[in-house]
């Protein structure tokens, strides 16, 4: 038997380490995993852990069991007995009723073992499928997948303990173990039973190499240094024997729910927390009319549909106890709230956006804070989510917060008194993009600006109608909210240039361009006027894009300011190849005629070249541009 008590952190390991199973992995990102909220001492383990180490030893030199007949998967069925006695006692201690999570194989007998369960919340989970002839009881779900199973144990609440008694290899069930890990209650055990695999390899004796386990079978870049250190910091003991594999979790995670599964997983994970939608506004299928141009480009460019599926939206109101972790993060009950994320309607990358570094997990299971502060209790009130990540950024306030604007007139009908929460400004020029805000109807006087963590009762909050990656969308009634700051922010004014070309500085830092001088010479002699959006107020911005018939840029927030030209004749954008938003894009597939771009390579050639700087390419595209100019 191997067993490994950790301590409170685990060892330095250098970052160039790397061990068989998992290599590096460029950015991590989050699907519907979790993230710790806060970091939570380990419980003492009892003295009953010899009596459950000596259970071990017994349990493995049984040898015929009348649920299985079988000696090696008898000995594994009395491990996992005897690891829920142990589970059952100790949590039942402190919580009074342990949530019970079995992961079972079509082949797995449980029904012998039913009467260890008295007291616990028991859920079973078959898969791929239920026994042959049986009827699913209230208890007993089937997972077709293991995406399905995933989801089946995100719609729990925290897991006390969860038992993988698959009739499957070691490999499997420490990928589920990689992913499944974190929905387990700080606390809790996770135990897996690996008969049949020991017959003839040693037991992995800690944390790590269960990891590689895992890694090896998810394939290359699946896992890396910093994931495996998580496993092992998450990790209070660990025991193996030949048969079952037990470990002890510590930390509180939260478990992600999305805007497309929310109306299913919400209510089921919610004990205390309540939860109403009050409002829905359909979906749709938009074509756009727009013609498209991208001009020859040397490979084919990502992100450009121009039929959009298009989502319906919702305000979801909760009540309970709702912590905001900063930037646009919400959870309650150890849940990430569905209008935490920047792509709420995403398959896989939703990032969601935290202080202090946040850890992803593998498969995007897991995502960590990290120091997190102490968090105020705000007064009773309701409380508006209209935050945006990346503080003052002029294009998220767009993307993330204007996208909410389309809620405001019906939530003022229902909470006349309610306050309005955003991020609070390090300036006056991050104070300005917030002038749309206040057109839109929120009240100067009811906002409360947040800079730090804080807990609330009541939160009311509408889902993002725009997505710029990585499926696109724009709701209709984000195009109004369009139209609506257009009625009252732009300025009719028939001396204003008909024609603007939106610069940018800093040739040198994020995706500049490094001859931009030569570029807007291009656009000035064909009659457009360099503008930079910055050097305006916003009012004046709101005139000049409100008046051009044509707009063209490179491609970024600057040129987000089109949303106030209520039609083009042509949107132009410049954008390096590696550049993937769309915000800009999906303005344009609403107002614009035609819509043109220009690729060009970047400077930098690696996993950091989203933001790299890149030059015009005038060998390649300076005709087309001189003839595309000549005609609009």
């Amino acid at each position: 038997m191997v067993r490994v008590r950790f301590p409170s952190s685990p060892p330095h390991r250098p970052a160039s380490c790397r061990s068989a199973g998992y290599l590096p992995r460029s950015q991590p990102s989050l699907y519907d995993g979790a993230f710790t909220l806060e970091s939570g001492a380990p419980r003492e383990v009892p003295m009953e852990m010899r009596r459950f180490s000596s259970r071990f030893r017994r349990a493995g030199g049984r040898a015929q069991h009348p649920a299985t007949g079988s000696g090696a998967e008898a000995a594994a069925e009395d491990h996992v007995l005897a690891a829920v006695e142990f589970a059952s006692q100790t949590t039942r201690v402190s919580q009074g009723r342990a949530v019970v999570a079995i992961v079972a194989s079509p082949g797995t007998r449980i029904d012998a073992w039913r009467d260890r369960f008295v007291g616990n919340d028991l859920r079973v989970l078959w898969t791929p499928r239920a026994p042959r002839g049986r009827v699913p009881s209230a208890d007993e779900w089937v997972a077709p997948s293991e995406g399905a199973l995933s989801k089946s144990l995100r719609a729990m609440p925290s897991v006390d303990c969860l038992l993988d008694v698959r009739t499957v290899g070691l490999a499997r069930k420490a990928v589920l173990w990689s992913r499944a890990y974190f929905f387990v209650r700080n606390g809790g055990v996770y135990a897996l039973t690996t008969a049949r695999s020991w017959r003839r390899t040693a037991p992995p004796t800690d944390v790590r190499m269960l990891a590689e386990r895992a890694g090896r079978r998810s394939g290359v870049g699946a896992f890396t240094e910093r994931d495996v250190t998580e496993l092992e910091s998450a990790t209070v003991d660990y025991e193996a024997d030949r048969g079952l594999i037990r470990l002890r979790r510590r930390r509180t995670y939260a478990v992600s729910v999305v805007e497309r599964e929310a109306d299913d997983l919400l209510p089921r994970r919610f004990e205390k927390t309540r939860h109403e939608v009050l409002l829905t506004l359909p979906g749709e299928v938009f074509a756009s009319p727009t013609v498209v141009d991208h001009h020859d480009p040397p490979r084919a460019p990502r992100r450009v549909e121009t039929v959009l599926d298009v989502p319906p939206l919702s305000v979801r109101e909760y009540e309970g106890d709702i912590r905001f972790h900063g930037h646009m993060a919400f959870s309650s009950e150890a849940t990430v709230l569905p209008s935490s994320f920047r792509y709420p309607w995403a398959q896989r990358s939703l990032h969601l956006r935290l202080p202090h570094q946040p850890y992803a997990a593998p498969a995007n299971t897991a995502f960590r804070l990290r120091n997190a502060p102490a968090a105020a209790r705000l007064p009773d009130a309701d409380y508006v989510d209209l935050t945006h990540p990346f503080h003052g950024h002029f294009g998220h306030i767009i993307a993330q917060t204007v996208s909410r604007l389309w809620a405001m007139d019906a939530i003022g009908q229902v909470f006349p008194t309610a306050q309005y929460l955003l991020p609070e400004p390090t300036g006056a020029r991050d104070r300005q993009p917030y002038e749309m805000v206040f057109a839109a109807g929120v009240p100067k006087d009811r906002v409360t600006w947040v800079a730090r963590p804080v807990r609330l009762t009541r939160l009311i909050a509408p889902a993002l109608g725009l997505q710029y990656a990585p499926t696109l969308f724009v709701h209709p009634a984000v195009v109004s909210t369009w139209r609506m700051l257009r009625d009252r922010l732009v300025t009719v004014d028939s001396s204003a240039p008909g024609k603007i070309f939106v610069s940018r500085r800093g040739g040198d830092g994020h995706r500049g361009c490094r001859n931009v001088g030569a570029v807007e010479e291009t656009f000035a002699e064909r009659g457009f006027a360099i503008i930079y959006p910055e050097d305006h107020s916003l009012r004046e911005q709101a005139r000049l894009f409100g008046n051009a018939r044509v707009i063209a840029g490179f491609g970024g927030s600057g040129m987000y300011n089109s949303l106030f030209a209520d039609h083009l004749d042509a949107m132009i954008i410049l954008n390096s190849e590696r550049y993937t938003g769309r915000t800009e894009h999906l303005i344009a597939l609403r107002i614009a005629d035609r819509l043109d771009y220009f690729w060009n390579p970047t400077v930098v050639r690696d996993g950091a070249d989203y933001q790299s700087p890149w030059r015009f390419d005038f060998a390649r595209n300076g005709d087309r541009l001189r003839a595309l100019l000549a005609s609009v």
